[in-house]
């Protein structure tokens, strides 16, 4: 096959403006690149190497994991325990910081579907790689207390719905405190003139929306067949040996009891979502 070109000679020499870096013509592949991603655009190598870090540490991509499944359900992100933490200070800024953008996109995309209806992905994405870094780099905390702009459809109502139960069953009376800022997050009333009715609706709510399993189980592992999770413990959730190979790899983390309980051997379960857990 043949093919006509016109002779570019003109648009290469010095008559033309030189482009002498690619940073010039190409952006940053992701919301989620760091710094020095932003001064100069990543090559495919250094694309490549922050996928295989990802393989090589599975517990790089078990923490992107749970730390989006951590906003779009309402526990508490983990943080990486003191030997994890050295590995992860130990690695090169750019490098560190190409391979959460990776593992976070990976993890947000795989569950977009069940999501993006309430919570933009791209946020979602440039949140949780922003808490990432910050825990490594500084130590801080940077989430706030309760984040509920990125609870996922079918947890909505989570953060809302446990702080009324915990309210009912103290010694709240009237109307709970916080109804004025729920209200106004969620652009709608939550009726009640004390905090057990105010509750008995919630939960109505709540279990409305946990209704649908698929977006359940797309939350808690994804929509892909062999799910991420499932890679970094090193085998399927159907293994008898998957809670033990969990848990091991979970003290990466402290061992937090809430990712244990919530990908366990067995499918999700209608539970409450819960900061501090």
């Amino acid at each position: 096959m043949l093919a006509r070109i016109p002779d570019g000679t003109a648009c290469e020499t010095d008559q033309h403006p030189r482009i002498d870096s690619a940073a010039t013509v190409i952006a940053r592949r992701s919301v989620t690149c760091g710094q020095e991603c932003a001064a100069l655009p990543c090559t495919l190598a250094q694309i490549r190497a922050a996928q295989r870090a990802t393989v090589t540490d599975p517990r790089i991509t078990l923490w992107s994991e749970l730390a989006v499944i951590a906003h779009l359900t309402g526990w508490t992100m983990p943080k990486p325990a003191a030997e994890f933490s050295r590995d992860l200070r130990a690695m090169t800024v750019r490098l560190r910081d190409c391979t959460f953008s990776a593992a976070v996109g990976d993890a947000v995309a795989s569950r977009a579907p069940a999501f993006s209806s309430r919570v933009s992905p791209d946020s979602l994405a440039a949140h949780v790689v922003a808490a990432m870094r910050e825990s490594v780099t500084t130590g801080r905390w940077l989430c706030e207390r309760d984040e509920p702009r990125y609870l996922a459809p079918a947890y909505q109502w989570a953060i809302v719905h446990d702080a009324l139960k915990l309210a009912y069953r103290g010694t709240g009376q009237g109307r709970h405190p916080q109804s004025a800022d729920w209200e106004r997050q969620y652009g709608q009333v939550i009726p009640g003139d004390t905090c057990a009715r105010q509750f008995g609706t919630v939960n109505r709510w709540y279990d409305r929306d946990q209704q649908n399993r698929d977006a359940l189980t797309a939350i808690a592992w994804g929509t892909r067949t062999r799910t991420a999770i499932e890679q970094a413990v090193g085998t399927t959730r159907s293994d008898e040996q998957w809670n033990r190979r969990l848990t091991d790899l979970l003290e990466a983390f402290g061992n937090p009891r809430w990712p244990h309980n919530y990908l366990r051997r067995r499918a999700p379960v209608h539970q409450s979502a819960g900061v501090g857990a």
